[in-house]
C-alpha cells in the first residue's frame, strides 16, 4: 500500500532531455487551456495542454512507479508576469487546494521551489517525483523563484476479476 506522500529522486532517465523539451512545449493560460479543453478548472501559472500521449515513455515510468495510470499529464510553468500577480493576490493565490483526482504528483524540472503537502515543505529538487493524495491540502511553495514541473493526475487501474 502506498504513502499518502511519496518521493522518488533521479526518476526521469532522460532528464535533460525531457528539461529541453519543456523549453519548446506550447502553453496556455487557464483561460484558453479551459476553452480547448473544454473543462472549467482554475490554476495559476501557464501549462500545456494535455501531453500524455506525446511523452509515453514518461507515463509508463510513472504508471509503473504508481501502479496507477495516468489520465492527464502537463509541463506547468509559473514564471514572469505570473510571479508578479501572485505576490500582488497572495491572499488568493497562496492558499492550499485540493484536486478533483484521488492522485497527482510533479516532477521537478527547473526552479527552486517545492510543494506544500498537508503543511511539510517537500524541497525541489531536480528530477525529483513527488506523489501524493489528491484529497489533501496541497499548493506549490510560491516564492521569487521561476518554476517548471511536470504536474500528472492519476486513476486506479480497472482490474479484470474474472468477468
Amino acid at each position: 500500500m502506498e504513502d499518502d506522500l511519496n518521493i522518488i529522486d533521479d526518476f526521469l532517465d532522460d532528464f535533460e532531455h525531457i528539461c529541453n523539451c519543456a523549453s519548446n512545449e506550447k502553453y496556455y493560460t487557464t483561460e484558453a487551456s479551459n476553452e480547448v479543453m473544454g473543462v472549467r478548472e482554475g490554476w495559476t501559472g501557464i501549462r500545456t495542454l494535455n501531453v500524455k500521449h506525446e511523452y509515453p515513455d514518461i507515463v509508463r515510468k510513472i504508471e509503473k512507479e504508481t501502479n496507477k495510470i495516468v489520465d492527464r499529464m502537463h509541463f506547468y510553468k509559473i514564471e514572469g508576469d505570473e510571479k508578479q500577480w501572485l505576490w500582488d493576490n497572495q491572499d488568493k493565490a497562496m492558499s492550499p487546494h485540493k484536486d478533483a483526482y484521488d492522485w497527482a504528483g510533479v516532477v521537478y524540472l527547473w526552479g527552486n521551489t517545492g510543494t506544500y503537502y498537508d503543511g511539510e515543505l517537500v524541497e525541489f529538487k531536480k528530477n525529483r517525483m513527488v506523489w501524493y493524495n489528491g484529497k489533501h491540502m496541497h499548493m506549490p511553495d510560491l516564492t521569487d523563484e521561476d518554476r517548471c514541473v511536470i504536474v500528472f493526475f492519476l486513476v486506479k487501474p480497472w482490474r479484470n476479476f474474472g468477468v
